[in-house]
């Protein structure tokens, strides 16, 4: 039998097959036909869904790379350095624990200069970040030679 459209096949179902006057025998085909089209029909979806949750994954790394960062004076932000990060990784970035004051994270300097805008970080406590560049994030700190280290992995 050709293939039809759902809605064909539902009203073809509707007529033919839950018809209590229908030939069994005939029920019987016609039922099994609809059966394997609608197995069909899941076998392909499944597929397609598939090969959308396997192409939409992200690469493996094949490494990554880790820095330290300080701010030698305190209050004046300095910006990490250029490093594109991959679609869907993200930049991980740690307060040293030897740390005595607070840092303060900001996307431009004057956010990382301003304790209202930024984002504060005490000794050992870290935070992630799904931006494009590394140098998309400013760290300024309220103590002199406090600073961060910040890892990310790259393709």
């Amino acid at each position: 039998m050709m293939k039809k459209s759902t809605s064909l096949w539902l009203s073809f179902f509707k007529q033919r097959i839950l018809n209590p006057s229908a030939d069994p025998q005939l029920r019987e085909t016609l039922t099994n036909e609809l059966l394997l089209e609608v197995l069909s029909s899941l076998v392909r979806l499944e597929s397609q869904f598939q090969s959308t949750i396997v192409s939409s994954a992200p690469p493996n790394p094949t490494g990554f790379m880790a820095q330290r960062k300080i701010v030698s004076s305190a209050g004046t932000a300095v910006r990490l350095p250029s490093v594109e990060i991959p679609p869907d990784f993200a930049v991980v970035i740690k307060a040293l624990n030897t740390n005595q004051g607070i840092i303060y994270i900001g996307n431009s300097k004057a956010a990382a200069e301003n304790t209202f805008t930024s984002f504060p970080l005490m000794a050992g406590q870290g935070i992630s970040y799904k931006v494009d560049n590394v140098n998309r994030i400013w760290v300024s700190s309220d103590i002199s030679d406090d600073g961060v280290a910040w890892t990310v992995e790259i393709l």
